[in-house]
């Protein structure tokens, strides 16, 4: 009796010791149920696991903390539409088949709009219409940028296309960021002259081109003349326009110096177009009016100091 017990005793032991090695082995292939969601997150996050037909974000995308989900804003452009085409019809302005700007006329310059970094689909068309006069795929960085509709339909001088100008909106501190954009499809290549002085601004500027510079604040009249002409000749057109310290502006030189002989009664013109306004400063504008009160401003030195940095720009 002693001896079947026993052994009844030991067959027991024997079948517990293979079911738990079975229950182990198989742990050991699914994986314990606590370790499941690991192995589903390495699934979702591990890019050789991902479904091969999932398309690619065109957002580029910052590593993010849990504390941080905010995208960055650096991720983001700034991108506005300027329609310098003199006999081109209002406009519609669709990016990525959806409708951003309607009934753009000539010489209008929109605001910003913000887009995430990446590439889109712009296509311009005449407002209501469908057919489009512009398709093309367009790459924008984290930047700010100008859309200009450029060129002419008729394409008598300059055909019609759309230019990227990259817009540097930064703060210039004491001084004016002043662009110009040549946008006349009839006027040859020219200079932009400070017509007081006679100094040079902005040298050879071709159609479709842009150039920029930094001036102190304050009143010009700005003269345009040929490139290739004498420095002695007049300017074809001046221009009277005030910047201020701190802004930032485009001047687009737009029309047809020979309206009458052009597809369209458009006459030469500069449209300025303030891209950034000055900077608020409470604490430096506090600042200021501390002085005046106190009398510690000398203003006629202030007005000496100011001659003085004017001078030493030109």
């Amino acid at each position: 009796m002693i001896y079947m017990f026993a052994s009844c005793l030991w067959n027991c032991s024997i079948w517990y010791l293979q079911t738990d090695v079975q229950y182990l082995k198989r742990q050991q292939v699914l994986g314990s149920s606590a370790a499941w969601p690991a192995v589903l997150t390495t699934r979702l996050t591990n890019p050789k696991m991902r479904n091969p037909k999932t398309k690619k974000s065109r957002v580029k995308t910052a590593q993010t903390s849990p504390a941080d989900e905010e995208p960055a804003d650096e991720e983001l452009a700034g991108v506005r539409a300027a329609h310098l085409s003199p006999d081109a019809p209002n406009v519609d302005i669709y990016v990525d088949d959806e409708p951003v700007l309607e009934d753009v006329a000539y010489r209008d310059v929109s605001e910003y709009l913000e887009l995430d970094a990446g590439e889109y689909d712009v296509q311009v068309t005449p407002a209501g219409e469908e057919e489009a006069v512009f398709d093309d795929t367009l790459e924008i960085e984290a930047d700010d940028y100008t859309l200009a509709a450029l060129g002419e339909i008729a394409d008598e001088n300059q055909p019609f296309d759309v230019a990227v100008f990259e817009d540097d909106l930064s703060d210039p501190g004491e001084e004016a960021r002043v662009r110009v954009v040549h946008a006349a499809p009839d006027a040859p290549a020219v200079d932009i002259v400070d017509d007081e002085s006679g100094d040079a601004l902005f040298e050879d500027l071709g159609f479709g081109e842009a150039q920029a510079g930094e001036v102190p604040a304050g009143d010009y009249t700005l003269g345009v003349q040929p490139a290739d002409g004498d420095d002695e000749d007049d300017p074809v057109a001046t221009f009277d326009v005030t910047v201020e310290a701190g802004a930032v502006y485009t001047g687009f030189a737009v029309g047809y110096l020979e309206p009458d002989d052009a597809p369209a009664d458009e006459a030469f013109d500069l449209e300025v177009v303030e891209d950034a306004p000055v900077a608020e400063d409470d604490e430096g504008d506090d600042d200021e009016d501390a002085e005046v009160a106190n009398g510690d401003g000398d203003e006629d030195a202030a007005h000496d100091d100011t001659g003085d940095d004017e001078s030493d720009d030109y």
